[in-house]
């Protein structure tokens, strides 16, 4: 009996060494940002034919949130929201036409990675943390705004490579807008629907450029053309520039990105503090050139030829059905961007072979391609955390800003209050024994991008930052089953109506959309996860309908 109890005591001393020893580490935080990444991941619902490896094994380290939405769909408000931790409609801005740091809220506002600075960390960024027009990179201590000659600061994220004519010029840099005569019907800024592979186009009629950095090339090589011979002699996707850039800083290898007039900025190393690192991944962003290996991967996976890809929203078997009648005309004529882009893609159908099913097709084995792409550098930095035994202490955080329409509801593009376009991948492992038991579970209650500035703030025991709009998952990750959460019940999206804000807010089972000038939809998500049936007059939904609006108004008026 002595003895079982010495073991005992022995037991429960090293339980409470391990776990003070637990509590007194300050975790490291690697956050990283897809651009217009809907739930087009496997594990998410999405897409079925989605190849993700690397986000699955994340996934499995961690909790995934298959019910998370943005709370603008578009990057330029969305952003500043998730970093400030502060809702679009409550700054006042739900759109991009101003710089962020105009409106008197986010003037003065302490961002997360500047509040984790001012805690005592180390804070690196590369790609794109911020809207890319609209930045604030003293945070991570450039000498102003635009500049990126801070030693935290990493490469630029680019929308390249495009394909150029080798001639003609926009902004003193190659043009966008040159058609790829692999693709040659959409007409005027052809990059908003470019896509395929980097291989199909024709040799000696057009080079492919890093437009947005001119002709030195944001690899600083090759004069700004962006090389490409084949799979295994090409230049660096602007992504894998930004990973390699990430890998080397986590393994102690000295490194380096250029700032805007293409200057070498050497990347401060890391040191014994805690450190965050932001890594913004642009690839899922149109154009959706890739090289073929992307492409391949997502066929081998699936064991399916190009013509098999599918269109899960379609609605039997056709691509148009009228989807639009049954919702009123203040948020109908909301959604009108996103159906103009999608009556271009209409009309290119008709000089497309296959009609546009199959230029449909194309464009979403492209995006699928893109995905791979972004799942790919996702694995190099888990990598690298595992081989600079950084994995145990480090806090990893996977989303996107918000999510994208490919054809569903009539509608290609973001900024819409539909699923596709607000419901974002988002996924959090914590390395600590706290949140063993919930490990590759899966959470369905509904949160926001919001909720992520006091998230980090709480599981990194920083003190608790006030006037934040989003409320801690630590809970959630702990017990993703769990109904007992402090947050809401909802979560909320805003745009910019043509009278005021238009909002969305989507709960366990339904999607409650109100317009400027009165007007509803409703969705059940468990009978219609396309929503192709707004259920809004229905009266034996008028009970449901109403909780769903206070819940809505609640948010926005308090």
């Amino acid at each position: 009996m002595k003895q079982l109890n010495l073991i005992l005591v022995i037991g429960l001393s090293l339980f409470f060494i391990y776990s003070e020893s637990e509590a007194s580490r300050k975790p490291n935080v690697v956050f990283i940002i897809a651009d217009d990444l809907n739930d087009s991941i496997n594990g998410f619902g999405g897409h079925p034919q989605a190849h993700t490896p690397n986000l699955d094994r994340l996934a499995k380290m961690g909790v995934r949130f298959t019910n998370a939405h943005c709370n603008a769909p578009m990057c330029a408000p969305s952003r500043p929201s998730l970093l400030s931790g502060i809702y679009p409609h409550r700054s006042g801005m739900v759109d991009g036409r101003r710089p962020f740091r105009s409106f008197p809220i986010l003037e003065k506002a302490i961002l997360f990675p500047e509040y984790m600075i001012n805690c005592g960390y180390q804070a690196y960024s590369g790609g794109k943390l911020f809207h890319g027009i609209d930045k604030d990179n003293t945070v991570f201590g450039a000498s102003s705004a635009n500049e990126m000659d801070g030693g935290y600061i990493g490469p630029i994220a680019n929308f390249g490579p495009y394909p150029w004519d080798g001639k003609t010029l926009q902004y003193k840099r190659p043009s966008r807008n040159i058609l790829n005569p692999h693709y040659p019907w959409f007409g005027e800024k052809s990059w908003t629907y470019g896509h395929g592979r980097l291989s199909k186009l024709p040799k000696g009629s057009t080079s492919w450029v890093y437009c947005d950095s001119g002709f030195k090339g944001i690899d600083g090589k090759n004069g700004g053309v962006f090389k490409y011979n084949n799979t295994s002699d090409r230049s660096l996707m602007p992504d894998e520039i930004i990973s390699d850039w990430g890998c080397k800083l986590l393994k102690g290898i000295s490194t380096f990105s250029y700032n805007k007039d293409l200057k070498k900025i050497s990347t401060e190393p890391m040191d014994d503090r805690p450190f965050f690192l932001g890594l913004g991944f642009i690839k899922s962003h149109f154009a959706l050139y890739s090289p073929d290996e992307f492409f391949d991967a997502v066929l081998n996976a699936n064991q399916i030829s190009e013509e098999e890809i599918i269109l899960p929203w379609s609605k039997s078997g056709q691509v148009a059905f009228g989807d639009l009648d049954d919702i009123p005309i203040d948020l109908r004529e909301t959604y009108s961007a996103a159906r103009n882009r999608y009556k271009v893609i209409q009309e290119a159908g008709t000089y497309h072979s296959g009609g546009i099913t199959n230029l449909l097709r194309g464009i979403t084995l492209s995006y699928l391609a893109a995905v791979n792409e972004v799942d790919t550098q996702v694995g190099k930095i888990l990598d690298a955390l595992e081989e600079s035994n950084k994995l145990e202490d480090t806090i990893i955080i996977f989303t996107s800003d918000h999510g994208y329409n490919h054809g569903d509801k009539e509608s290609f593009f973001k900024n819409l209050l539909w699923e596709k376009s607000t419901r974002v991948p988002l996924i959090i492992v914590n390395p600590y024994s706290e949140f063993n038991d919930s490990r590759g579970k899966e959470c369905v209650w509904p949160v926001s991008l919001i909720d992520i500035y006091p998230t980090i703030v709480d599981l990194c025991g920083l003190k608790k930052v006030t006037g934040l709009d989003g409320f801690s998952l630590r809970k959630l990750i702990s017990e993703p089953e769990s109904d007992d959460w402090e947050g809401p019940k909802v979560a909320l999206t805003a745009i910019k109506g043509q009278h005021s804000n238009k909002y969305s807010v989507r709960s366990k089972d339904f999607r409650y959309s109100l317009g400027d000038k009165g007007g509803e939809e409703l969705y059940d998500h468990k009978k219609d996860p396309w929503e192709w049936y707004n259920l809004a007059k229905k009266d034996e939904y008028e009970s449901i309908k109403a909780k769903l609006r206070n819940e809505l108004l609640s948010l926005i008026e308090r």
